[in-house]
């Protein structure tokens, strides 16, 4: 049975390996006074040392300029940054996005920056924003320089004076349902190894 026991834990590790990664949902918040409302971003690993990421703006804010401050605006500029488990920044290497079409807003590839400690995507013109209220999306990838698992996830949104911010710490753990979804797979290959097992019993009589 240790054979049985073994072909099966590695079986399992394999199986877990391969289950997807917990996608990250953050609210960025206002950073500044003028700012209202708040975005949706999304972060989701997609293997090795790449990442998903998503911006939208929700239903939230000021729609109009009022006594406690300007219109909620839309976002041109989008930071992200990662950082490994003693807090140093992880270096990206490279990124891509931009918006889609929604609403006034026109979607529009964004220009990249990448910096030592982030990487920096740009609206070309504000008609090519994230729109405040949920009318696009921004949607982009990053590859960060090493393949160490970031522990530590921050994102900046700003357009003139209006900043938001969030951060959250990545959890690369496969989710317990997803772990359930995978136990009934682990059957037949059980089944498999104690049929192989058996046979080799009854061909070896003398091991018995």
């Amino acid at each position: 049975m240790n054979k049985l026991f073994l072909s099966m834990t590695a079986a399992a590790g394999l199986l877990f390996a391969a289950s997807p990664a917990k996608a990250l949902t953050l609210t960025a918040t206002p950073s500044d006074p003028l700012a209202s409302g708040s975005y949706t971003v999304i972060l989701t690993p997609t293997g090795g040392a790449t990442y998903n990421i998503s911006v939208q703006g929700n239903n939230d804010g000021r729609v109009v300029a009022d006594g406690s401050g300007p219109a909620k605006h839309s976002v041109g500029r989008i930071s992200v940054g990662f950082f490994g488990p003693t807090f140093d920044p992880i270096e990206p290497l490279s990124g891509t996005g931009g918006t889609t079409s929604g609403g006034s807003y026109v979607g529009a590839p964004f220009t990249t920056i990448v910096q030592a400690d982030t990487i920096r995507f740009n609206s070309p013109s504000e008609t090519n924003d994230v729109g405040p209220f949920g009318e696009n999306i921004f949607l982009g990838n990053v590859t960060l320089n090493s393949p160490e698992l970031p522990k530590l996830f921050t994102v900046a949104l700003q357009d003139g004076t209006q900043q938001w911010f969030a951060s959250g710490e990545v959890n690369l753990v496969p989710e317990p349902a997803s772990l359930a979804l995978a136990l009934p797979g682990l059957l037949p290959v059980g089944m498999l190894f104690l049929r192989r097992r058996r046979k080799t019993d009854d061909e070896n009589p003398e091991l018995n």
